[in-house]
């Protein structure tokens, strides 16, 4: 090898490279950015359009549907769905992961803007943003005040004060505050006065419009000089709005005074925040698509010491929800076990070596590995994830094996004649292309795992690229560092009792083995007999290995949610919350909670969301699924409200949190509900479903006003403005603004409450008609009681009513869907369909993606194999080990309880490449043996005997360097098991398998070949 005679001649160049690459990767790791997962750029928009005071079936029919049909033109469209609720219609356009998301999101703003016309007039304009799928909070900030702090001065200090500061900051997306309320002054009509005076609310409404104003007029210009001209007709105080002149009757004036009450107060209130039972307002922090979560956070605490600085006497601000927290501890702790791995994979190696000498040089090839691979993730914009650490924990094993094959082989050179560096040039020369063609198997079977289409090869590219760059740094160091300090410090082991003992131990091992190969040759079918039994009867248990997307992780926090009947009003909903949040208060492991009622664009009053934050999971005995079961059991028996427990998603794949998102698609909502009813029976009875929720809710009680369009056009009053009148009475309609201190403030007009408590009131009221008649609205319209649903959705152009369910621990998502498919097969009504998104869909593409890489994998592998032995046969004989991993890894995966996720299935991936390196080793040393003269029996038996120690060195270091993985100690390590338990099972097994069937199926090809030419 020319690399390593270079490096061996120029000792101080090759310590030069060295260090450079380690000076560049720790320049890297303190500039690194953390975060939980890949930062991935999804093509998803959105189109929110708030339409006060409609329905959600006016809101489906006027909006919703109209949007959907315009979006549905741009290109590329993978999903369209929309939820049409009370006063908004949320349209949400998934597109094909190869479509630029700014592009999708231009196409879609100019369908919007080209249908505005045919959207309702009153709505306000559609807002179209795209979505990120890192985007959900980065924290949530609680401001409260003691009893001393008005509410509407709180208020003012969040909005104008926290949010605009923290607004401010790099990389903040938004800020929304739940609860609170701003200060309004209310307008409150009287009916009777206004009957008495002859006026309707829209009078009153114009009336104030006009009467409260300022207006440019323009500028004088005395001479020499310009002079603004303004006119100023606003009111300077509550008192001056009240006196304000709206029209005259008989030569009086008619004061808004004379007609309704004027209230200095606070807006109605739509949503809620409690820290533990005190009210507080929550802020929600999100950050900017491409922004990275814990910088953000850290920004935003930075920022804390000033705004506390600011705040008012008796005003707290506190950091109940923190997600980079999770990402900070899990981060450390996946370090920490990359760290422990290494310590481990060293000092088996010490082991094996005896020597402290030959243990240091083979060992700085893993923080030369590491480190130099910071360099890379920084350079191709990569941050410290849960990905790129898990690649790095799993690789300490590999960066590692070529040092000690190249180490081994020099030291079984050295023996021999006692010229340490002659044994380096020879030895490097022996093994080099045995070593390039190991370590390009292994990046054969990660790369494609990086360039694997679909959502999974977005989120799996980092990973891959980071484990195929630590591999051939790691190839770089053995061809470079390895060889120069061999030749320079590497000498025989001291001679004690306890390297006596070791190697009288691997002497024994290496007879025993011998002597094993040797009975395996002579007994060819036996040993095929076996493995391929063996082999069947693992694929066959395999069905039993459940599947599922990604196991569950401890991240010491989960939410309630709770949802009370239709109609509820936020007062009742808050009790019901409370009384919940009392219950979970009541188990040990609670440290506090955070609950929310309404908020957002839809401020849904009979939903809100209990944050449940957990004490550290050293600090408590049960685990955050345990504290969530019993929970659940708790709660079990509460009736008040619909109750659910979800843990907080890790990955944001579809509608909810559920890893079960069933929906059904048709026309008859009712129809639907019937089905979805249906499958919960199905789903209670078969267990292992828990928090089983129908979107479909009861409907909503609702007053239908329907207007006489034949007396209205009679009458010179169109429909429209009785729609209007009717709003301003119930809803409450901005007519004016109020300045004070430099602040603006609506003036809103509506009926007191107890006029808005039924129709009767109201309907007694007039409108003006084109005449200027005043007409009564009980003489134009007629009323009746009814419901309308509380949301409708719409998937892939139909109606839907979905199904969503957490599970058991005990209950894989795969097993899930193969029930309820089983289920459905043949209950579906002609017309009607049902769909999986979320977690199940995921799952699915995933699998079938990661199914292809490791095809694709596979096939790089023969081809890398038949250049390196110049053979189409050889690498049949290598790969035949590849199926015997199965036998380990679903083995150790059955036996731990572990379920197949998508990281596990990346572990079989991993496999391939792990596994071959040992058949390598194997087959090139006993294909040199055997073309120098040697027999093939014995050169086999010998290839064994001398490969046998770096085969079971590589292979121990690998699975000590994976242990801190496997048994999932840290903080988020849950996810992470699943894989290094199946490598470690597969490692196992197929190194024992390797070693007795590779030689013999070897000698089979061998002597088969041979037969062939000695007949031609």
């Amino acid at each position: 090898m020319k690399l390593a005679d270079v490096s061996i001649r120029r000792p101080v160049t090759t310590t030069m490279v060295i260090l450079a690459i380690v000076t560049y990767g720790a320049i890297a790791y303190n500039r690194l950015g953390l975060d939980l997962f890949p930062n991935i750029d999804f093509p998803i928009v959105t189109v929110t359009t708030v339409y006060r005071g409609a329905d959600p079936e006016s809101i489906e029919t006027k909006v919703s549907r109209r949007i959907e049909d315009a979006v549905n033109q741009v290109g590329m469209i993978k999903m369209v769905r929309s939820s049409s609720l009370q006063n908004v219609s949320v349209v949400v356009v998934q597109f094909e992961l190869g479509k630029d998301i700014d592009v999708a999101a231009q196409e879609v703003r100019d369908k919007i803007t080209a249908i505005q016309r045919d959207l309702p007039a009153d709505i306000e304009p559609p807002l179209v943003q795209k979505v990120d799928l890192g985007a959900a909070p980065v924290l949530t900030l609680a401001v409260s005040g003691d009893a001393g702090v008005g509410e509407a001065d709180l208020y003012r200090f969040a909005d104008e004060t926290v949010r605009k500061q923290v607004q401010m900051l790099e990389g903040v997306g938004n800020v929304e505050i739940v609860g609170g309320r701003e200060r309004t002054i209310w307008v409150y009509l009287d009916p009777e006065r206004l009957l008495a005076h002859h006026l309707s609310p829209e009078d009153v409404a114009r009336a104030l419009g006009a009467q409260n104003i300022e207006v440019p007029a323009g500028n004088a210009r005395p001479p020499g000089q310009e002079v603004a001209v303004k006119t100023r007709g606003l009111v300077r105080s509550v008192a001056e709005l009240r006196d304000l002149p709206l029209t005259t009757l008989e030569g009086a004036v008619i004061r808004l005074r004379d007609v309704a009450s004027v209230e200095d107060g606070l807006e109605e209130q739509r949503s809620a925040s409690h820290l533990g039972d005190r009210p507080t307002l929550a802020l929600v922090v999100t950050k900017q698509p491409g922004t990275n979560t814990v910088e953000v956070a850290e920004r935003v605490r930075a920022s804390l010491p000033i705004l506390r600085s600011l705040a008012p006497a008796g005003v707290t601000i506190e950091v109940p929800v923190d997600n980079a927290r999770f990402i900070e501890n899990s981060v450390h702790e996946a370090l920490l076990d990359l760290e422990i791995g290494a310590v481990l994979a060293v000092l088996i190696i010490g082991v094996f070596l005896r020597n402290l000498r030959m243990t240091l040089i083979a060992a700085v090839a893993i923080p030369t590995s590491v480190i130099g691979t910071f360099a890379a993730i920084k350079m191709l914009g990569f941050t410290l994830n849960y990905l790129t650490l898990l690649g790095l924990s799993l690789s300490v094993g590999l960066l590692v094996d070529d040092a000690i094959v190249v180490l081994e082989n020099i030291f079984r050179h050295f023996e021999g004649h006692g010229d340490r560096r002659r044994a380096a040039h020879e030895a490097t020369a022996e093994i080099g292309l045995a070593v390039l063609a190991t370590t390009f198997s292994l990046v054969a079977v990660f790369f494609p795992i990086a360039t694997t289409g679909g959502m999974v090869g977005r989120f799996l590219k980092e990973f891959g690229i980071t484990v195929s760059v630590a591999v051939l740094i790691s190839l770089f160091v053995s061809f470079t560092l390895t060889p120069m300090l061999s030749a320079r410090v590497l000498k025989e082991p001291a001679r004690n009792l306890f390297t006596r003992g070791v190697e009288a131990a691997l002497a024994w091992l290496d007879r025993g083995y011998g002597a094993v190969v040797g009975w395996a040759l002579s007994h060819r079918a036996v040993v095929l007999g076996v493995a391929v039994a063996t082999l069947a009867a693992t694929l066959y248990v395999a069905r039993l290995l459940p599947k599922e997307m990604m196991t569950a992780m401890d991240q010491a926090e989960f939410n309630v949610k709770v949802e009370t009947p239709p109609g509820s009003s936020l007062a009742r909903t808050q009790a019901v919350v409370d009384e919940v949040v009392d219950l979970v208060s009541e188990f040990p492991e609670v440290r506090y909670t955070l609950s929310t009622i309404g908020g957002g664009a839809g401020g849904q009053v009979e939903k809100g969301t209990i944050y449940v934050r957990l004490s550290d999971p050293h600090e408590r005995a049960r685990s955050q699924d345990d504290v969530m079961q019993a929970v659940r059991a708790r709660l079990q028996s509460y009736r008040k409200a619909t109750v659910l427990v979800e843990p907080r998603a890790v990955i944001d794949v579809g509608m909810s949190n559920a890893p079960v998102q069933l929906h059904f698609l048709g026309d008859d909502l009712s129809r639907l509900d019937a089905l979805a009813r249906d499958t919960r029976e199905f789903m209670e009875r078969a267990g292992g479903y828990t928090d089983i929720d129908i979107s479909y809710k009861p409907a909503k009680p609702e007053y239908g006003v329907l207007v006489d369009r034949d007396r209205a056009a009679l009458l010179g009053v169109p429909v429209a403005q009785v729609g209007m009148a009717l709003r301003f009475l119930f809803e409450g309609e901005k007519v004016s603004e109020f300045r004070a201190g430099g602040d603006t403030y609506d003036v809103r007009l509506r009926l007191r409450e107890e006029d808005r408590r039924d129709l009767h009131t109201a309907l007694r009221l007039g409108v003006r008609s084109r005449s200027g008649e005043l007409v009564a609205l009980d003489n134009l319209v007629r009323t009746q009681a009814g419901a309308s649903a509380q949301e409708i959705t719409r998937l892939y152009g139909r109606r839907a009513v979905s199904l969503y369910a957490n599970l058991t621990p005990d209950k894989a998502l795969g097993t899930a869907v193969d029930e309820l498919n089983a289920h459905l097969k043949d209950r579906m009504p002609e017309g009607y369909a049902f769909r999986y998104t979320g977690q199940a869909d995921f799952m699915r593409e995933n699998f079938e993606a990661l199914s292809s890489a490791l095809i694709l994998g596979v096939i790089m592998i023969y081809f890398i194999l038949a250049s390196q032995f110049e053979s189409f046969l050889h690498p049949f004989t290598i790969m035949l080990s590849l199926p015997f991993s199965f036998i380990g890894a679903i083995g150790a995966l059955l036996l731990t309880g572990r379920h197949l996720s998508i990281l596990a299935m990346i572990g079989f991936i991993m496999l391939m490449g792990l596994v071959t390196k040992n058949a390598i080793l194997l087959v090139d040393f006993a294909i040199r043996r055997h073309a120098s003269g040697m027999p093939l029996r014995e050169a086999i038996i010998e290839a064994g005997t001398i490969r046998l120690r770096p085969i079971l060195m590589t292979t121990a270091a690998m699975i000590f360097g994976m242990l801190p993985i496997a048994l999932a100690r840290s903080l988020g390590s849950e996810a992470r098991a699943p894989m290094a338990v199946a490598v470690i099972g597969g490692l196992t097994t197929s190194t024992l398998l390797t070693l007795v069937v590779v030689p013999v199926m070897f000698h089979l090809f061998e002597s088969a070949k041979a037969r062939v030419f000695q007949r031609k």
